[in-house]
């Protein structure tokens, strides 16, 4: 028997499970681990990134998907169609001065910034791995999707984080067949390449 295969797939899951984002949840079979890794599909092309990036939120804001407020994918965290057209974007509260002869007066007001698609700046990806103690077995699977920005309050850019997650599995009708094995290969790639590295 071939170990390469299972030493490279004992490095992955090594690898994901110690990554700075899990969660752990026991059970009586085992356990079980959400793992994020943020992932670069750039080279999928500009084309495919466009049209992921639309069809995902055009799907999600008008209802079609459900969209999380975590990777989970639990109920608890499912975002209402209010909460989803709403992500993204930011009210900002400014002092206006409606007249230049009169500089001392203000009017507060707020200002909506509206979430944009040219906002997105990249993917992460959720796995969830889970072990079962009584057969000594484990799997891995990806769990679930999200599209990253970087908000921008008073002019500070913040951290990179997701706008909503989604099922993974959404990713194959708003895809296509094609698309979707591309993308599975190349997050196989991606995560082989890291662990290629140490």
């Amino acid at each position: 028997m071939n170990k390469k295969p299972l030493i490279l797939i004992s490095l992955i899951g090594i690898l994901l499970l110690n990554s700075c984002k899990e969660r752990n949840v026991n059970s009586s079979a085992g356990e079980i681990n959400y793992t994020r890794t943020i992932m670069d599909i750039s080279v999928l092309g500009p084309g495919f990134l466009a049209s992921v990036n639309e069809k995902i939120y055009h799907a999600v804001t008008e209802g079609k998907i459900s969209a999380y407020a975590n990777d989970s994918l639990l109920e608890s965290s499912k975002m209402t169609l209010e909460e989803a057209k709403k992500a993204g974007s930011l009210e900002e509260a400014i002092e206006l001065v409606p007249d230049p002869d009169y500089p001392d007066y203000f009017i507060d007001t707020v200002i909506t910034h509206l979430f944009r698609l040219t906002d997105i700046t990249g993917y992460e990806i959720s796995h969830v791995w889970s072990i079962n103690t009584g057969s000594n077995t484990y799997s891995v699977a990806p769990n679930a999707f999200a599209i990253t920005y970087k908000p921008v309050i008073a002019g500070v850019e913040l951290n990179e984080m997701p706008l909503f997650w989604i099922a993974y599995s959404d990713l194959e009708a708003l895809t296509g067949s094609e698309n979707y094995k591309s993308l599975n290969k190349l997050v196989y790639q991606k995560t082989t390449e890291r662990v290629s590295d140490y």
